[in-house]
């Protein structure tokens, strides 16, 4: 039977891609798991996090990349994740030994893509609140001309009749 390599699906065997994918499949399944079990109970860290929509996030990014992970809370991490549902410790990943390098190389491309995304974000960000700024400033000097410089030249104006 065929499988996806990427999302570990089995197929019949006349399809020839994946249909959540649409990847080629494979006659055997070759997991990259087997290759870390060897170093079963060596695990080694990886990286900490913020909190666990982040842990969550970067396991499932791992695990897209067949690298087994744990999560791991410092001292009273859990303890305080329960109680306030949230731990100002973060939280610790760890990977097998022999997956450490690959799962920093998966890490670091899914930051750095989050990071061009930002910077693009922080580009039209700054590009709609210069013109927001420029808006503002002829508002305010619309706003001096009606308020402050009108009144006086209608001042002038009356002073002029008078004399």
């Amino acid at each position: 039977m065929p499988w996806c390599e990427k999302c570990k699906c089995e197929y019949e065997k006349n399809v020839k891609n994946c249909a959540d994918c649409g990847a080629l499949l494979v006659d055997h399944l070759e997991e990259k798991q087997k290759s870390f079990e060897s170093n079963k109970g060596e695990y080694v860290f990886l990286i900490n996090v913020a909190n666990m929509i982040e842990t969550d996030i970067m396991i499932s990014i791992l695990e897209l990349e067949s690298i087994p992970s744990i999560k791991k809370f410092k001292s009273s991490g859990s303890y305080l994740n329960i109680a306030s549902g949230f731990n100002y410790q973060g939280v610790d990943i760890f990977v097998p030994k022999g997956a450490l390098d690959e799962a920093r190389n998966v890490i670091l491309v899914d930051s750095m893509l989050e990071q061009t995304e930002e910077s693009q974000v922080n580009k039209d960000f700054d590009k709609l609140a210069k013109e927001y700024s420029n808006r503002r400033k002829s508002s305010i000097r619309i706003f001096i001309i009606i308020i402050v410089i009108l009144p006086i030249i209608i001042s002038i104006s009356n002073l002029i009749d008078l004399l």
